[in-house]
């Protein structure tokens, strides 16, 4: 009936936008001069109490019709109080954490629960820690550049920033990290944020 399409069209608008904000902080659009409108983190359903942030991309080498969100979700309730998930489901799902410090055996708990849950293997990579919610674009562009070490580490495994030591790569000779969020800003045509990038290069 109309009253049921227009709550469903409702909910979809609020999940559409939802998944916005999210992608828009995961980008950097975000920052304590430009932050996050109190409605729309309401909106997002994100409301941290704890000190520090990471973002985790689970892989999936596998993909059927039993991986879902929802799924995702139900599992991540298990080890984590405070996520927040991309709900649009590809081979590759960013995940926002708001935790504690003690989390490393938290991710290779979760990663062994949702590989054995689905029956399929399942690599997690994880940028660093940061403790406050606007670096979270960094810990993204950390975690998927670690991500590319699977093929060096191997698959069905958690990979961490830290492990892969790609903080020495940073230097003032080759400033591999500024042209890495270079290069994602272009991808995501965040033009302000990669012309005042590459004036700094």
């Amino acid at each position: 009936n109309l009253t049921f399409d227009n709550e469903q069209l409702l909910f979809d608008n609020r999940k559409n936008k939802a998944g916005i904000i999210f992608s828009d902080l995961l980008k950097g659009n975000y920052s304590l001069t430009k932050p996050i409108a109190e409605e729309d983190l309401n909106l997002i359903n994100f409301k941290p109490i704890h000190s520090h942030y990471i973002v985790c991309i689970i892989c999936f080498h596998e993909i059927s019709n039993t991986v879902t969100t929802k799924v995702i979700s139900s599992i991540l309730r298990q080890y984590f109080d405070v996520f927040l998930i991309k709900e649009t489901l590809e081979t590759s799902v960013p995940v926002l954490l708001n935790l504690e410090d003690a989390y490393v055996a938290k991710l290779e708990a979760f990663r062994q629960a949702i590989s054995d849950h689905l029956n399929i293997p399942i690599t997690l990579s994880a940028g660093n820690l940061y403790t406050n919610i606007y670096d979270s674009s960094n810990s993204y562009m950390e975690a998927l550049y670690t991500m590319d070490y699977r093929f060096i580490k191997g698959n069905n495994c958690v990979i961490l920033a830290s492990d892969v030591a790609f903080q020495e790569d940073w230097s003032e000779q080759y400033p591999k990290k500024d042209l890495l969020k270079f290069r994602r800003m272009l991808g995501t045509r965040n033009i302000t944020t990669s012309v005042q990038i590459n004036e700094q290069l």
